[in-house]
């Protein structure tokens, strides 16, 4: 399985903390966001990793070095935009990780569970009454094709054929606002 990381944004929700470095390297319980999300796909095995870049990209490859694969987009292409541009690289379902979101996300049950469902488009929820994506996809590479750049992913899914995987037990953090990044903290610190 290959993840494709999505870590272009601007930032713009957290203000000054993004001015000087990409939302992914912000810190939080003593590492970089984009530490935690690459650690969370390798506690499934998932190593295989591209990640999308755009706002500091050079302070994110200076960080993670050569062990991803980089997607550069000199002009922001939006969630559904960075899929489709990568459409093509992939060969089988394409699982789409947010780089700002923290979680506790059982990657391999969510993986089962969307070939099992028969899915056209999947996403993680947290239950089934707000109906928000805990930030992951999996999207097959025939819808893929069909996204469009300057859009979001939830723009663009046709929402008939989504199926939700709801996680007992999930826990996640949208650290791209500033209520995300401090509840994300004070998390952090409780378990540490």
């Amino acid at each position: 399985m290959r993840a494709l990381v999505l870590c272009g944004g601007l930032g713009t929700r957290l203000g000054k903390l993004t001015q000087d470095k990409p939302k992914c390297l912000i810190d939080v319980g003593g590492r970089p966001i984009i530490d935690h999300v690459l650690w969370q796909l390798s506690l499934y095995g998932i190593h295989n990793v591209i990640v999308n870049v755009h706002h500091k990209y050079d302070q994110i490859i200076k960080y993670l070095g050569v062990d991803v694969l980089y997607s550069y987009e000199p002009k922001l292409l939006n969630s559904a935009g960075s899929v489709k541009n990568l459409a093509d690289w992939f060969d089988e379902d394409i699982l789409v990780v947010n780089g700002d979101t923290i979680s506790n996300a059982n990657y391999k049950d969510f993986i089962d569970f969307s070939m099992l469902v028969h899915y056209e488009d999947t996403c993680i929820l947290t239950n089934k009454t707000n109906g928000k994506c805990a930030g992951a996809y999996l999207i097959s590479t025939e819808t893929a094709q069909t996204l469009q750049r300057g859009k979001t992913i939830d723009e663009c899914l046709n929402k008939e054929n989504v199926r939700y995987f709801i996680q007992p037990g999930l826990v996640y953090f949208d650290c791209g606002t500033a209520q995300g990044l401090l509840k994300a903290r004070h998390y952090a610190q409780k378990i540490s």
